[in-house]
This record gives C-alpha cells, structure tokens and sequence, in this order.
C-alpha cells in the first residue's frame, strides 16, 4: 500500500490509511477480534509477539515517512527529521493501538472507524507538517523498498483470503524489493 500511494496523497494519510486497513480486518469480525484480545493479555508469549508486531509497524511507517520529507516545510534543523518521522509513526500506531482497545473491551461496539478518524485528525493536526510536501519530486525510496539484507516486510491479509493469493502478494511484494 505505501509503494502504491497516489502521488497526490499526504504520506501520514497513505501511513493511516494502511493501518486502517488492519482495523477494518479486527472490525469485520468483532467476536474473533475480541476473543484474540483477551487471550493475547492473558498469555504472555502472544503478547510479547504483539508488542513485536507493533515496534515493526512503527520501523516501517517511521522510514516511509522520513522518506518524504519536504526540507522547505519547516525552518527547523533537517536533523530533525528522523524524530519527526519516528514521533509521528508511533503517534499513527498509537492512535490506532488506543482506539482498537477501547473498542475491544466495549465487546466489539461501536463505530471504530469514525473513532479512529478522529484519532488520526489529531494526528494530522500535530504531525501533518514537514512531511511531504515534496511528494512528486521526491525519490520513491519508500520503507517498503528493503534494501538491506534481513529487513522485515509488513503484510496484511484478510483472514479469509484465499492462501495461494496471500502467497502471491508476499512473493511479489519480494522480487518487487530485490
């Protein structure tokens, strides 16, 4: 999804976007969501795999947005950069992370996504400058684009898609990062 963003589009809406998509997953099956939640606090492994999960999110979203920082935006000093972009991918992360356990423990109701666009205009409304302004005559040199050896890649799937198209897009999104 972030190698694919229109050019128009702001890096922290492409960012949002993307982590919306996993929020949409948890909300088409709320009763499995909820379930999940409650087991993952109540076994410590499957927690400690969930906070992984979270810090890689928030590796790649951090070096996706660095990558599309406007120099001109701001009259800070550029290094700079690097904590802007890590402070606003973890705001992103965060700001998902919070709304989706609130809802959890509501048992699954409620409207979470209205409740996460409202987390993610706060968001915009703190991080949304400094970064891609410059889109269009920016390197598309994305987080995505691993380049260095034993990086991690971020795919989400829906739970009833079919394995054999999974794997496709993961292989893909491989020979794509090469």
């Amino acid at each position: 999804m972030l190698n694919a963003a229109p050019a128009h589009e702001h890096p922290l809406d492409t960012v949002c976007r993307g982590i919306k998509e996993v929020m949409r997953m948890y909300a088409a099956r709320p009763e499995i969501s909820v379930a999940r939640y409650k087991l993952t606090r109540e076994v410590p492994t499957l927690r400690e795999a969930e906070i992984a999960s979270v810090a890689r999110y928030e590796r790649l979203f951090t070096r996706y947005l660095l990558g599309h920082f406007d120099e001109h935006a701001h009259d800070d000093d550029a290094n700079d950069d690097p904590l802007l972009a890590e402070v606003a991918a973890s705001a992103v992360v965060t700001a998902h992370n919070h709304v989706l356990r609130r809802w959890l423990r509501a048992g699954g109701q409620g409207d979470v996504e209205a409740q996460l666009d409202h987390a993610f205009a706060i968001v915009r409304r703190t991080f949304g400058t400094g970064i891609g302004a410059g889109r269009e005559t920016t390197p598309h040199t994305t987080p995505a684009s691993v380049a260095a050896q034993g990086e991690v890649l971020v795919a989400v799937a829906r739970t009833d898609a079919p394995l054999d198209e999974v794997m496709r897009t993961i292989e893909q999104a491989l020979k794509e990062r090469a």
